[in-house]
């Protein structure tokens, strides 16, 4: 969710019992806390993402 610079209380209230109440909210915090587990897991050594570092890496030092 995005917040405007310019919020009121009453958005960030309504927002927040969104996310804590409503069965839209409580869907959206648990697809966050999927992509959370998924670039935990993604940079943990042997993650996607480490794998990843690691071939560039050896390109570089191989070109360089």
């Amino acid at each position: 969710m995005e917040v405007d610079h310019d919020v009121k209380r009453e958005n960030i209230e309504f927002l927040v019992k969104e996310i804590m109440e409503d069965e839209e909210g409580k869907k959206k915090k648990e697809k966050a806390l999927e992509w959370k587990k998924k670039a935990e897991e993604a940079v943990e050594v042997g993650g996607l993402s480490y794998i990843d570092f690691d071939r560039f890496f050896k390109e570089a030092l191989k070109h360089g």
